[in-house]
């Protein structure tokens, strides 16, 4: 059982979490990835963070349920991350999607922009990014030497973009 990060575990339990199983079984033609566990421990928890102002952004809500299917944001960078993406979130008043990879890491994609984004290398990261308002860290495509998020431009070689191609290296499917 996942726990949530300590200075949120009073919101979790106002929102519902018990620390036991939410009943959340994947049907068993699904492999073991950690998000199936991240649903079990949190599905249908919905956590809002205290306030809107974040630290370097909006502070978001989380709402953990099954996304399905994959958009063609996440299905493009599962390929080229390696890695199987599930969905374990809404976000941002269900304009956001958390997705989990096999290892674990957090990323993110919306409805209002093409960007895919990193959010933490775990859950417990994840959601105290989220409901912090850390930035998320944006993907930057082979074909494209800037991109503009959420007002911001990153240009290639930015220090703020995820460096996909070392994580997408020490990944195999």
């Amino acid at each position: 059982m996942i726990k949530p990060p300590p200075e949120f575990e009073s919101q979790f339990i106002a929102a519902g979490w018990t620390g036991e199983s939410r009943g959340f079984h994947p049907s068993s033609n699904h492999h073991n990835h950690i998000g199936w566990d991240i649903l079990d421990s949190f599905n249908d928890i919905h956590i809002h963070p205290e306030s809107s102002i974040g630290l370097e952004c909006a502070a978001n809500d989380i709402h953990f349920q099954l996304v399905q299917p994959l958009c063609a944001y996440a299905e493009r960078w599962q390929s080229l991350l390696r890695t199987k993406f599930i969905g374990i979130a809404f976000t941002h008043k269900q304009g956001g999607v958390m997705w989990v990879a096999t290892d674990g890491a957090v990323f993110t994609s919306n409805d209002i922009t093409d960007v895919f984004g990193f959010v933490g290398s775990d859950i417990i990261a994840a959601i105290r990014n989220a409901l912090m308002g850390i930035r998320n860290q944006p993907l930057l495509n082979d074909n494209e030497s800037m991109l503009n998020y959420y007002g911001d431009t990153y240009n290639r070689g930015d220090s703020h973009l995820f460096d996909w191609h070392l994580y997408a290296s020490q990944n195999s499917v």
